[in-house]
């Protein structure tokens, strides 16, 4: 176990829907965790399960936790948190999971390295958290208790993207300043106008898209530093991604739906790694 996050709320995080077997959400309650294949395949069977998924997780504290759970064939899984507040480190518990009799769920076990578990329905291209009861959260809450698979999507990923609308506003950039964005094999990189910056990004399924939360970059003093903090402080904001204009313009909205950023390609990467 590798665990950096201060305990109290390494605790809170872990046991948000383990404990809350009573918990009925206000409008829809809660749906029994029900098989999500049909003709007598279960989940484990008929679904390409192993992978990487990844969300958002309201904790009990009401933070959102920024949640990896990697299932692997062999039985093992990887389970990482980070909250979202940069001062707040990163934890990763790597440890063993069982699948329930019927298949159609998975136990993480020993969570946290007190024997805490944490149960999961296993669905096409998604793990939906139980709570104590080993019921799913239903109604306006259930996307909070939801992690999409990764994917790869070609139409975004090795491409250069450059930014031509933040929040609304038209970018028109001057000289040789830009500001860009590309994602390629787990990295997030790119121009934000003076500084470069990397970080994590994960596509997931149904062209929802998770960037950073933390990036690292370069620290040059520039005249427009405004423009560069807004940029960045719009990319761990974003949700989910649409494609128009036959694929060359690529639009970044939040979880309201609201379209934070437009792109327009710029260049497609034979090699993304030297563009860094």
């Amino acid at each position: 176990m590798i665990s950096t996050l201060p305990m109290r709320r390494w605790w809170v995080a872990a046991v948000t829907v383990a404990t809350l077997g009573g918990c009925v959400d206000s409008e829809s309650g809660v749906d029994e965790a029900s098989p999500t294949v049909t003709s007598g395949q279960s989940s484990r069977d008929a679904l390409d399960w192993a992978g990487r998924y990844r969300g958002l997780i309201l904790a009990a504290d009401g933070e959102a936790l920024d949640t990896a759970i990697t299932l692997r064939e062999d039985g093992t899984y990887e389970y990482a948190l980070q909250f979202l507040k940069p001062e707040d480190a990163r934890s990763v518990e790597i440890g063993t999971f069982t699948w329930s009799p019927e298949g159609d769920r998975v136990m993480l076990r020993d969570v946290g390295g007190d024997g805490t578990a944490l149960e999961y329905q296993v669905g096409e291209s998604a793990l939906f958290q139980l709570n104590g009861a080993g019921v799913r959260i239903a109604g306006a809450s259930a996307e909070q208790y939801r992690l999409a698979k990764g994917v790869v999507d070609p139409r975004i990923e090795g491409i250069e993207w450059r930014l031509v609308q933040l929040e609304g506003a038209v970018i028109a950039m001057e000289g040789t300043r830009t500001i860009d964005l590309t994602l390629a094999d787990g990295r997030a990189f790119g121009s934000a106008y003076c500084n470069r910056f990397t970080g994590p990004y994960d596509v997931l399924a149904g062209e929802h898209l998770l960037l950073g939360p933390h990036f690292a970059g370069t620290r040059m003093g520039c005249a427009n530093d405004m423009l560069e903090q807004r940029y960045l402080r719009m990319l761990p904001a974003v949700r989910t991604y649409h494609l128009e204009n036959r694929g060359y313009r690529l639009q970044l909205s939040d979880s309201s739906g609201l379209v934070r950023a437009v792109f327009e390609l710029n260049k497609k990467l034979v090699d993304g790694s030297k563009f860094r």
